[in-house]
């Protein structure tokens, strides 16, 4: 995203360019649970400081709030209830998790997360600790060995010690 503090001059490229930061925001914020994101905040300073008005943001973001996330908790929960096993549960959750992923994976679009100004990868390290993702990862990157992020969280998996399970994975730093 462009320096939200550009977005206080009074030329007309500068007022063009903060009417785009503007529209940029407020797409963002009129995704499904926006809310919920880690950009959240950053978008949110970037809107403010380009004029926006804290109604709109209010608006958009209640407007747009499915709570997916807060749901698939309620399910589990009830699951749970239901199976008399959390585990079983959150097996069923991961698996089902898995599947979409490697059915919707696009390499190009994981590789962008290296693009991208001010996000990092904070949750790759607590992914990496679940033995469940790893194996995700690990089949990921035999489908895809030129992925930057895939190979790179590989990397990360035999720093964190996990050496022993990556020993047959070919990325593209092996080949």
């Amino acid at each position: 995203m462009e320096d939200p503090d550009d977005c206080g001059d009074d030329d007309d490229e500068t007022n063009e360019e903060r009417i785009m930061l503007l529209d940029h925001c407020m797409r963002h914020l009129s995704l499904p649970d926006f809310v919920m994101e880690p950009q959240i905040v950053g978008v949110l300073q970037t809107f403010f400081r380009c004029g926006g008005d804290p109604e709109t943001v209010v608006n958009l973001l209640s407007e747009n709030y499915c709570s997916l996330g807060q749901l698939c908790n309620l399910i589990g929960d009830w699951l749970a209830d239901l199976e008399g096993s959390r585990a079983t549960v959150d097996e069923c959750f991961e698996s089902a998790l898995s599947a979409l992923i490697v059915k919707h994976f696009q390499p190009e679009l994981a590789d962008k997360i290296f693009e991208a100004e001010g996000v990092g990868i904070e949750w790759l390290p607590e992914l990496i600790s679940h033995k469940p993702w790893r194996r995700l990862i690990y089949s990921l990157a035999e489908q895809y060995p030129h992925c930057l992020m895939l190979n790179f969280a590989v990397k990360l998996i035999s720093d964190a010690g996990f050496q022993h399970e990556i020993s047959n994975v070919n990325t593209a730093a092996q080949q």
